[in-house]
């Protein structure tokens, strides 16, 4: 799928003391694919609720290249 393809060989991450955050963008880089994980095992759950609009917004304003 076009949209969908790779063009670029880094992805931007950033975590916090809860999450870890991994943005993939696509290839019109007004959209991305971001994927929040809970650093502890089962801690989903309780994740979903401290992740405020606000908090959802300082992650993604912090992310970085990783390569």
């Amino acid at each position: 799928i076009e949209f969908m393809s790779v063009f670029r060989e880094y992805r931007l991450y950033v975590e916090d003391a809860e999450v870890q955050v991994l943005s993939l963008l696509y290839v019109d880089r007004s959209y991305a694919f971001n994927i929040v994980l809970p650093k502890t095992r089962f801690g989903l759950s309780e994740i979903r609720w401290k992740l405020t609009g606000e908090r959802i917004e300082k992650l993604l304003s912090e992310l970085d290249q990783a390569y």
